[in-house]
């Protein structure tokens, strides 16, 4: 499983190569998993999933406050001033409506391009208007029912909010009593192995005594590796748990201290901080 998940095939070669694990299982401390009610914060403000729903949320109320706006009346308000620049030959002639004429011209006055950028920069000509416009919907009912289903959209993704919220809250709580019921396991099985052993050796001296079989000594070395074995279910069993709790809270990257970024571009640095793990030799390889 493990070689097909890294891999995208799976060659002979890595087929057969050997798994050398090089973590230890954890060992249950006091302080492994915080309270409930900080465990349950953390959960809430990690969770992808409800911070995704809270966005929904958000998004849905900017499309209700835009088909209200649908419903409302619009009045627009408008001014503008625009100048005009004017050329072209203009008379003259010395009277009371128009220029006198500059010495050497006769009749008219030639226009051009100067006359055009004076009358722009004097505001000889200058265009006004000012105007009003006013909409008022009536009975608009397309906006009426989008508003209506826009509404239900958003008490849907509310309630979905609250389930979500509630799943994580129970998610949360399983985690909390598996790690406590792993712990409990560990420490039953533990006082197992210890009674094997010491059935075992007590058996062995018997043995040696003449007041024993071989039988009976096999029979006892197999309940010590029945034992053993159960142990290291329990501590297995236990290392499962804090994963589960961590995914649960929402914190599993920040404890493998895995950046989204980093992630995506192939560069995770790996610094385990499971309790009991040991730390990685020569700063910490790439994986």
């Amino acid at each position: 499983m493990l070689k097909t998940a890294i891999s995208k095939h799976v060659d002979a070669d890595l087929a057969s190569t050997q798994i050398e694990p090089t973590d230890k299982l954890p060992e249950p401390r006091s302080d492994d998993i915080p309270p409930v009610e900080e465990a349950l914060h953390q959960a809430m403000k990690n969770r992808p999933e409800i911070e995704q729903a809270d966005q929904n949320i958000r998004n849905q109320e900017y499309t209700i406050q835009s088909v209200r706006n649908r419903l409302l009346p619009t009045f627009n308000l408008f001014a503008t001033y625009a100048p005009t620049g004017l050329s072209g030959n203009s008379l003259c002639g010395g009277n009371a409506f128009q220029p006198a004429c500059p010495p050497g011209v006769a009749g008219f006055i030639p226009g051009g391009v100067s006359q055009s950028l004076t009358t722009l920069l004097h505001r000889n000509y200058p265009d006004y208007s000012v105007g009003a416009t006013l909409q008022i919907p009536i009975r608009n009912r397309a906006a009426q029912a989008d508003a209506a289903t826009a509404l239900l959209q958003e008490r849907q993704l509310r309630t979905t909010l609250q389930r979500t919220r509630n799943q994580v809250e129970q998610d949360v709580r399983n985690a909390e009593i598996a790690v406590t019921q792993a712990k409990a396991q560990i420490a039953a099985a533990i006082k197992a192995t210890e009674l094997a052993r010491e059935t075992m050796q007590a058996e062995q001296k018997k043995f040696q005594l003449g007041e024993s079989t071989v039988f009976q000594v096999i029979q006892t070395q197999r309940d010590l590796a029945t034992a053993e074995g159960n142990e290291v279910k329990a501590r297995s069993t236990y290392a499962q748990a804090l994963t589960q709790f961590q995914q649960a809270t929402g914190m599993i990257l920040d404890q493998y201290h895995v950046q989204i970024a980093d992630a995506k571009n192939g560069q995770v640095s790996r610094v385990p901080n499971i309790p009991g793990a040991p730390e990685p030799g020569g700063g910490g390889g790439q994986e």
